[in-house]
């Protein structure tokens, strides 16, 4: 049997504001260019934490200034760097880019081609191999985003919930759209958690991979895609029978008070107050920040309405080393997967 796990995908670009590799130049606040090259890095803390350890690493070999810092807060980092662009303050480099919004920068002019830096195109050749660096070429031959990094988006079950209702294992969790409105009405309706799923409704688009992607991914198998495109149109291709059943989930969802329809800053997952919660890797270290004891299950179930199925799952208790580092999932930087690969499949 084969389940299917989303992924979100990001990249990294070099802004037109860039001269060229390290020892580049950077926007200042009075408009002029320095001589320090600007990284902007997710602000998630692991990964920011990958980069700085290598801006030390690199810095030992070569004589430049290199200034390492989380993009700044904003709605989006898309929306933040457009407002960067406005104001003569962009970064040199920006590693968390989503690979659609970095082409809408390239046809603005606001990209810089890498393969015009030295040494790039054979580095990143050797690094991602020629099919998926052909992925993110554009359409004049030029490379203006390099592939970064791509997270796996699975469900976590809160084991600690689900053993106070009743579950002796994982292999009893529910898996299917049907079987999750069930279980969670019983759970929810004995006391045993606060939501089935702490997912209030957010508008931002990116959220998305989050939520509908994801469940739309799994109960097609991979199969389906969210736009069709020919030569350069591209249409939306979700108004299918998938679609409409993730859609009518979300609905009962709701109408059923299983989920929050207002956002918390506090979350409801690693208090043992929710049953189910959808994020990539980062939501590791981050639970248990919250809860050290916090006990979960990463599960990528099939996600059909029925009959119930079991699907592939790593348990986690004390959340491995090698879960913890942005460099050892899929490594930042290792280019491993494309920028259109939405989806992965897993035998179980």
């Amino acid at each position: 049997m084969k389940a299917t796990a989303g992924t979100s995908t990001a990249a990294m670009l070099s802004l037109a504001g860039c001269t060229g590799g390290l020892g580049g130049s950077s926007s200042g606040s009075d408009g002029e260019k320095s001589s320090q090259t600007e990284f902007w890095s997710s602000p998630n803390k692991e990964e920011l934490e990958f980069h700085n350890n290598a801006k030390k690493a690199f810095l030992k070999s070569h004589d430049s200034k290199l200034k390492v810092r989380p993009v700044p807060e904003g709605d989006s980092s898309e929306q933040v760097v457009l407002s960067a662009l406005a104001s003569n303050t962009e970064p040199d480099v920006f590693a968390n880019v989503f690979p659609g919004f970095a082409a809408q920068l390239q046809e603005n002019g606001a990209a810089k081609d890498l393969y015009e830096i030295d040494g790039v195109k054979s580095f990143l050749t050797d690094r991602c191999g020629k099919t998926i660096l052909k992925r993110y070429e554009a359409p004049d031959g030029g490379l203006y985003q390099a592939p970064w990094k791509a997270n796996p988006v699975l469900f976590q079950y809160n084991d600690t919930v689900l053993k106070k209702a009743g579950y002796k294992n994982s292999d009893e969790y529910p898996t299917t759209l049907s079987g999750l409105l069930e279980a969670g009405k019983k759970i929810v309706g004995d006391g045993n958690a606060k939501v089935l799923w702490d997912r209030a409704p957010k508008p931002t688009w990116y959220e998305r991979w989050f939520d509908f992607l994801p469940l739309y991914l799994a109960a097609s198998e991979g199969e389906k895609s969210m736009f069709s495109q020919k030569g350069d149109t591209v249409k939306p291709a979700f108004n299918n029978k998938t679609a409409k059943t993730i859609l009518q989930f979300f609905q009962d969802l709701y109408s059923a008070d299983l989920a929050p329809t207002q956002g918390s800053e506090k979350p409801k997952f690693p208090h043992n107050e929710a049953v189910i919660n959808s994020g990539g890797p980062w939501v590791i270290p981050y639970f248990e920040g919250v809860n050290k004891d916090v006990s979960m299950s990463h599960m990528n179930p099939r996600f059909r309405t029925g009959p119930h199925r079991t699907a592939t799952r790593t348990q986690i208790r004390r959340t491995p080393q090698s879960l913890r580092r942005p460099n050892s999932q899929t490594k930042p930087g290792s280019s491993s997967v494309s920028s259109n690969n939405r989806s992965g499949t897993l035998n179980s």
